[in-house]
């Protein structure tokens, strides 16, 4: 009988689909503990954080010249927190902000 030939196939098909999604949940909480553990090692033996210093605080050769601008050093809460040039979020200029500078950068991020 054919029909439940086919019924058995798209069955078992069904439960190999099924198994193969929770091995690969599995396989993916494995590798997330083993990567949390390894995390937590680092930060217990302070790994992390010379990790952490080794990182540039900035892009070489960097172009912050509405940054500080002389009209703009006001607008900078902190001397070593800039925007980039190339990505700064630019205010229409005003009587107030002749240079329409805001110390802000537009990012982007992965959602999902």
């Amino acid at each position: 009988s054919t029909n439940d030939s086919t019924s058995n196939s798209v069955s078992n098909f069904h439960h190999s689909s099924s198994s193969s999604a929770k091995s690969a949940n599995t396989d993916a909480t494995l590798v997330k503990d083993h990567l949390c553990q390894e995390m937590e090692s680092r930060l217990a033996d302070g790994q992390l954080l010379l990790e952490f210093e080794l990182i540039p605080r900035r892009k070489a050769g960097a172009d912050f010249s509405m940054a500080v601008h002389p009209d703009n050093l006001c607008r900078n809460q902190y001397q070593d927190v800039l925007p980039y040039e190339e990505n700064r979020v630019k205010l229409t200029p005003s009587q107030d902000n002749r240079t329409g500078y805001i110390n802000a950068s537009h990012i982007s991020a992965a959602v999902g």
